[in-house]
């Protein structure tokens, strides 16, 4: 931190600073610079952090925690309210383009659009201090959505908020205005590519958005950490179980369900141990359209796993709000994933400096 640098008038004397100089001085009015300064820090950060970083750059302590809080809500009200409205607008005024129900997964001249969903949770504040049990914890969802544009850059989507934290616009209607604004002239039908953990809850937005079933991949990255997590509870000697997880992959890595499946059945395991292996088979069986032949795919450069939208939720809400000790009210929580979103699809600069129309 430094101390406030002042400017001297004719006489020497000790005037304005440059701070106030430059009418950034929220103890007179509120301005945009500092505002966004304060959310910037505050969006990546800590709230603390952000009344220090506005300390080292106006010599003195202009915002409190809470008031850069309360700049982060109102800003990200804003943003929910501008969604809400240019969604409906969409909605009301042009059609969903057509989807394909079926697409080749591994025709290389197939245009497809690439869609993921992942979910996150992030610990609730208790309303009060005593302990409680680590199952009766209450957690924050977040769903968020990358939407391949034309360009092939993503659109990163979430539901926006209230004052109330209540839904102002979901995550459905966010999907379906963003796919009609970005394909609604196209002619041809949409290829849509929905790649995901295979959650149910990630199922049923799916089926609700579209009316239908789209196309699906189960994220192979998520398909490899399931059967090593439940083949890892076999009790098997380690070397043993190396090599069956590995003849395993191989198999669900070209798409050979049945193979991987027979080779799951006929391994021996103890009584207390056949739960986890019924689990796996049930677990593939479930999942049997959604896996398809990883290799041939990722050979044609296309996409096989889920983790540009797993890095999302990370850079939205993961880094900012599952550190050590931290627990968020559902607005708080919801406001900074808002604002992180505005920044990664560049709207960042639009938001506080631009003349923003609704429509």
């Amino acid at each position: 931190m430094f101390k406030n640098q002042r400017f001297k008038d004719s006489q020497g004397n000790e005037s304005q600073s440059y701070f106030e100089r430059a009418g950034n001085s929220l103890c007179h009015k509120s301005t945009k610079g500092l505002e966004e300064l304060a959310c910037r820090y505050a969006r990546d950060t800590t709230y603390t952090k952000a009344v220090e970083a506005v300390i080292d750059v106006s010599g003195e302590q202009q915002l409190s925690d809470q008031c850069i809080h309360q700049m982060v809500a109102d800003r990200a009200k804003q943003v929910s309210e501008e969604w809400a409205v240019q969604a409906r607008l969409t909605l009301e005024t042009a059609e969903m383009p057509e989807i394909n129900p079926t697409v080749d997964l591994y025709d290389e001249e197939i245009d497809e659009v690439c869609l993921t969903v992942d979910d996150i949770l992030v610990k609730e504040q208790k309303l009060c201090r005593d302990h409680i049990p680590k199952e009766k914890r209450h957690f924050i969802p977040t769903t968020l959505v990358l939407l391949e544009k034309k360009n092939h850059k993503f659109s990163y989507l979430l539901g926006g908020v209230d004052e109330a934290s209540e839904t102002q616009v979901g995550v459905s209607e966010m999907i379906t205005s963003s796919l009609i604004k970005e394909y609604g002239s196209d002619s041809q039908p949409i290829n849509i590519v929905a790649i995901n953990d295979g959650a149910r809850d990630i199922r049923s937005l799916l089926s609700f958005t579209f009316g239908m079933i789209v196309t699906v991949i189960l994220d192979w990255y998520h398909l490899k950490k399931k059967v090593n997590e439940h083949m890892s509870m076999f009790g098997l000697p380690i070397e043993e179980k190396k090599e069956m997880i590995k003849e395993v992959l191989h198999c669900l890595w070209r798409g050979h369900i049945d193979e991987a499946m027979r080779i799951i059945e006929q391994k021996e395991v103890s009584s207390e141990r056949k739960i986890r292996k019924q689990n796996l088979l049930e677990y593939l069986e479930k999942h049997r359209s959604e896996i398809i032949n990883y290799k041939k795919r990722k050979k044609l450069g296309k996409y096989i796993g889920s983790g540009r939208v797993e890095s999302g939720v990370n850079s939205i809400i993961g880094r900012r709000q599952k550190r050590n000790g931290m627990s968020w009210s559902k607005s708080g929580s919801k406001s900074l994933g808002i604002l992180k979103a505005v920044q990664l699809n560049e709207q960042w600069h639009e938001l506080f400096f631009s003349q923003r129309k609704a429509a």
